[in-house]
Parts: structure tokens; C-alpha cells; sequence
């Protein structure tokens, strides 16, 4: 058998194989008009190489989530609400136990804009990658975690929240490989449902005892994830939407 007729093989049989199946969650509590925003960007985008199906999990808002869901319900979305507010990461334990059937969970907060294949990139790299269990994209707003800074990637960045300027971005990072890295912040995260299922604290991925932050940092302290981070994946975050930004004085939106 020559190597061009066992490449040619391989190659036929991924193009076979099933699309990986995810659950999308997007958290939310009030601020819906960042809700909003975020599913209309989230079905003006393209995400074709996966099967997903996106969930709104809400935590107990007391603003008209309902309103919004009952606007993007035909498009497919699905959707939670806490009985009462008890924080960010129960809203990622519920999108655990709701997605426990799927390959993927993808776990984002509300205050977002997407970038066109940003989530199938993320799937596809840890597809491609099966010793790594998190991947994470590039993001303006990094946080804790300066190796998702865009500007490592694209020079001359500016700040911008349009939705065209966003899938440009996406255009000119596309030839980006993956890196290693430690961790990821936790405002979108990609990560394999075994991994989760393998971690458990008293039945779910995600401690409680850190309701509203640092949740994603006692997980991957906790986990040890083979973690990377997607360039070719861009998501655009507001920062500051859901939690006071006094609570953390040394990041500003960037």
C-alpha cells in the first residue's frame, strides 16, 4: 500500500466519522440586553463542524430572561433558571448534568460576542489533540490569564465590539496553531464531558464554595487539565457585566 493511497484512507474516514456533540452554556443573571447581544451574535456566526445545542441558564434573574428566551426558542435554544440566586458555578454544575450525554461542554458568560467557527475551532483542536481535556480562545479581555491577550496574536488591535470587525479578527488569526498553557479564564471554556465526569466534588465538576469567582481556578488547580489555548478561536468579552468590578480593582477592560 503506497502513502499517498493510506493518507488518502485516513483522510476519508475523518470526513466519516460523526460531528463531535456539544453543549454551548451561556450564564446569565440580569443585564439581559448582554444576553441579548450575545445570542444574537452567537446565530448571526458560523458553527458547522459540531453538533450543538445551546442552553441559557439563568440564576434566578429579576430582570425578563423569559422575555428572551421565548424570542430565540425557535431557533433551537434551550433553557434553565435557578429557583434561587446561588452563583456562577452552580449555573456550571446544572450545564454538567444537563450536557452529561455530550462529547463537549463549552461554558461562556453573558457579556460576550463571537467570532465566526470560534467554537468549532475550540472543539476541533481538542478533537485533534486527545491528550488535552481544555482548550480556551484569545479574547481583549484576559484577566488573570495574559496569554489569552489578543494582542499577542494580532498587532494593532483595537478594542471594538462590532460583530464584522469581530469575524475579521477571526480571519486574520485563522492560520494560528495551538499552545500549552497553565489555565484558562473562566469566562469560556471548552472542555471535554470525561474530564468533567472523572473530577467530581460531591457530585459535580464545579466547587460551590466559590459561587460567583474563582471557581475556573480551584478546578484547574484541582483537575490539572491539559490545558491549551486556540488562537484561530476569538471571543470578544465586556468584563465587569455580572460581577462588580470593585471586587476586582486590578483589571480593566482592556
Amino acid at each position: 500500500m503506497s502513502k499517498q493511497y493510506f493518507i488518502k484512507c485516513l483522510f476519508k474516514r475523518y470526513k466519516l466519522l460523526p460531528k463531535p456533540k456539544a453543549g454551548i452554556v451561556l450564564t446569565s443573571y440580569n443585564h439581559i440586553e448582554y444576553t441579548e447581544r450575545a445570542l444574537e451574535s452567537f446565530y448571526s456566526t458560523i458553527n458547522e463542524k459540531i453538533d450543538h445545542e445551546l442552553w441559557l441558564l439563568d440564576d434566578n434573574s429579576s430582570e425578563d430572561i423569559e422575555g428572551i428566551y421565548n424570542k430565540y426558542k425557535n431557533l433551537g435554544l434551550r433553557f434553565f433558571k435557578n429557583n434561587t440566586n446561588a452563583g456562577l458555578t452552580s449555573l456550571w454544575n446544572q450545564g454538567f448534568e444537563l450536557n452529561k450525554d455530550k462529547d463537549y461542554l463549552i461554558i461562556c458568560n453573558n457579556d460576550v460576542i463571537f467570532s465566526n467557527h470560534w467554537a468549532d475551532n475550540l472543539i476541533c483542536a481538542l478533537r485533534n489533540s486527545p491528550f488535552f481535556s481544555v482548550a480556551v480562545p484569545i479574547t481583549n479581555a484576559p484577566g488573570h490569564v495574559p496569554a489569552q491577550y489578543v494582542t499577542n496574536f494580532v498587532k494593532n488591535y483595537i478594542p471594538t465590539d462590532d460583530q464584522n470587525e469581530i469575524n475579521l479578527i477571526s480571519e486574520q488569526i485563522k492560520n494560528q496553531t495551538p499552545k500549552k498553557i497553565t489555565r484558562g479564564n473562566g469566562f469560556c471554556l471548552a472542555m471535554k464531558v470525561s474530564l468533567l465526569s472523572r473530577n467530581l466534588l460531591k457530585g459535580v465538576p464545579f466547587n460551590n464554595n466559590f459561587p460567583m469567582y474563582g471557581g475556573e481556578d480551584e478546578f484547574f488547580s484541582r483537575a490539572k487539565p491539559k490545558t491549551m489555548i486556540v488562537p484561530r478561536s476569538f471571543v470578544f468579552h465586556y468584563k465587569h457585566v455580572s460581577v462588580d468590578s470593585n471586587d476586582f480593582t486590578d483589571q480593566k477592560f482592556r
